[in-house]
């Protein structure tokens, strides 16, 4: 496990190296889960690096732990249009069996405009998602679903007059399943999912994000639904680029305890 994460942090700083001298002004979202109202520039490009160590439930044996690195990169195409991919390399830490190590399922993002926010009155930023998502992962060793997943969301977001953000996404899985590696709800077919958080900016830097989302399948048992609750924020290195960090607790089938880092950069 520390091969991969050397090999992870690895990445991160080489890709750093790559793009600090060009960014300009910074988008961040992971490692919260709701997305924003904003798209990258046009002929610009977006990428993030988001990891994840999840303590898992007794359910999930014989996986235990979990260490997720996702790299998103994402393309402005048009003034409402933006185009992206992220793979996981995912960890899974086994008991009594060995450990399984590699690429996850690639995920492909359209995300666009459809309204911007109302300059005066209530009304918020609307914008949606589309996600398709390649069974590439090694589904014999849970780092895949074997499974073709499909997702659509509905984004909102408005800022008042105080500073505070508010963010609110609805939408669902309508085919596959919600799982990367162990983590998610493993039935497939129709899944609800919804979320919302809350941003206010306690440091001109430093953005103070609480955030709560929840899941639900078609099905009834505890096993197919998902409730979190995360609190963290984002650090502003500079116009170019952030750093986030979060923790989040979870009941149902989401694991009980998450740490979760994210570093964003626009150029």
């Amino acid at each position: 496990m520390h091969g991969f994460r050397r090999q992870a942090l690895l990445i991160a700083v080489l890709a750093a190296s790559v793009v600090s001298p060009l960014v300009a002004p910074l988008r961040a979202q992971a490692p919260f889960i709701t997305d924003d109202a904003s798209l990258t520039r046009v002929g610009g490009w977006h990428f993030e690096l988001y990891e994840q160590f999840a303590a898992l439930r007794d359910a999930d044996l014989p996986a235990v732990r979990q260490h997720t690195v996702v790299f998103s990169l994402m393309r402005g195409v048009f003034p409402w249009l933006e185009l992206g991919i992220d793979f996981p390399l995912l960890h899974i830490e086994n008991r009594g069996v060995d450990n399984a190590v590699g690429l996850g399922d690639l995920n492909f993002v359209a995300k666009f405009r459809l309204r911007e926010a109302a300059p005066d009155g209530w009304m918020p930023a609307i914008f949606g998602s589309v996600q398709v998502e390649a069974p590439t992962g090694d589904a014999s060793q849970q780092l895949g679903t074997g499974e073709t997943d499909a997702v659509v969301t509905l984004i909102a977001e408005r800022t008042l007059a105080s500073g505070v953000i508010l963010r609110g996404n609805v939408g669902a899985t309508v085919v596959g399943n919600t799982l990367t590696g162990v983590v998610g709800l493993a039935r497939s077919g129709l899944t609800m999912v919804g979320s919302a958080a809350v941003g206010v900016r306690v440091h001109p830097r430093f953005l103070l994000l609480t955030e709560a989302s929840y899941a639900q399948a078609t099905y009834t048992d505890a096993r197919d639904r998902e409730l979190r609750a995360q609190l963290g924020g984002w650090w502003t290195i500079n116009e170019r680029s952030a750093i986030g960090v979060a923790y989040q607790a979870g009941w149902y089938s989401t694991p009980g305890h998450q740490l979760q880092l994210g570093w964003s950069v626009d150029f």
